[in-house]
């Protein structure tokens, strides 16, 4: 299950849990004793909620009953981190005076395909009455925070060594550059330090300092980013539609395109020829974008040759070039520019 937030910083990630302890299902006890676990009326007879996060699940077999059990236990998840972030989010916008603040949608993904930390269950439970096995899903808190501290400590330490390597940079987009890698390596803290704070609150308070130092440098990142002036320069592209879709994607990120008095120059090569080959034309699209200060000196640069291209005539083998070149910039350019994430 998706939801998509919105907390003031750059994420779009999916979190699958992979390092937990998984409970199995036992065999399944056809007794008369009906456990407090099975209802949510008394199931703090057993698993106080002080120590426990559980869900109930039901189903024609145990199998099935697991199954329920886990994506109700993951709709806490879910329904908490959605809380905590909205939460956050008010707290934000009440006390920064930056009057054009950017929205950043974050995605965070609590799947019921991955094994959650600490997971357990109970031994399943046939109800006679309802023809129906209950299987209870279980997560011990302080167990869990056994598990995270660990991987959490490890992922603040390399944002907190990332951030270091910015500090001193003065050039601005290098600058610029280095910053959103720290907020990449903010990413693999985010996506653990929400579950966690579901889970423990108490326990992950230990690092919310971390969590204020990356809303700093989110901040910095971006008030930076619109001071930077570019210029867009396109060869190859004689109706402008590289050079424009480029212009788009550069401002949505904030950057200011001007084509007078700019800092940096973006230069955008484009090769996209049809070549007619037998009965077919051919189109092997390549764009490379270097990013330049105004005395020359080069700064980022965007590389990439696309995959063979085939129509029955020119024009047509030449436009679904430009819509694979537009898709591909959509899909990688801010990436490979700023982030260094070679694509997939």
């Amino acid at each position: 299950m998706k939801i998509l937030l919105r907390n003031g910083f750059f994420i779009t990630i999916t979190t699958f849990l992979c390092f937990m302890i998984y409970g199995c299902v036992s065999t399944p006890h056809k007794n008369s004793t009906t456990p407090a676990w099975i209802s949510y009326e008394t199931i703090n007879q057993v698993f106080p909620e002080k120590e426990y996060i559980t869900g109930i699940g039901s189903g024609v077999n145990p199998t099935t009953a697991q199954l329920k059990a886990d994506a109700e236990l993951s709709s806490y998840f879910s329904q908490n981190i959605k809380s905590i972030t909205q939460a956050e989010e008010n707290y934000l916008n009440k006390n920064n005076s930056t009057s054009s603040q950017k929205s950043i949608n974050r995605t965070i993904t609590i799947s019921t395909d991955s094994e959650l930390i600490g997971l357990k269950h109970t031994d399943s439970f046939f109800n006679k009455k309802e023809n129906l096995y209950y299987i209870c899903a279980y997560i011990n808190r302080n167990e869990a925070w056994k598990l995270i501290e660990p991987k959490l400590k490890s992922y603040a330490e390399n944002f907190e060594n990332a951030k270091s390597s910015s500090v001193n940079e003065t050039e601005p987009f290098n600058k610029i550059i280095l910053q959103k890698r720290a907020l990449h390596e903010a990413e693999e803290f985010y996506n653990l330090y929400y579950l966690s704070y579901s889970i423990t609150p108490e326990n992950t308070k230990l690092y919310s300092h971390i969590d204020s130092e990356i809303q700093k440098l989110y901040y910095e990142n971006f008030e930076l980013i619109s001071k930077i002036k570019i210029q867009t320069v396109s060869h190859g592209d004689s109706i402008n539609r590289i050079k424009t879709k480029t212009e788009e994607i550069l401002s949505n990120e904030g950057f200011i395109i001007s084509q007078t008095k700019a800092s940096y120059i973006a230069t955008i090569n484009i090769t996209n020829i049809a070549e007619k080959s037998e009965d077919i034309y051919l189109v092997y699209p390549q764009i490379r974008i270097t990013i330049e200060k105004s005395d020359g000196t080069a700064i980022a640069v965007y590389s990439k040759q696309l995959g063979k291209i085939s129509s029955y005539t020119k024009e047509a083998a030449e436009r679904l070039a430009f819509n694979k070149l537009e898709t591909e910039l959509e899909k990688n350019l801010i990436n490979n520019l700023l982030y260094d994430k070679r694509s997939k």
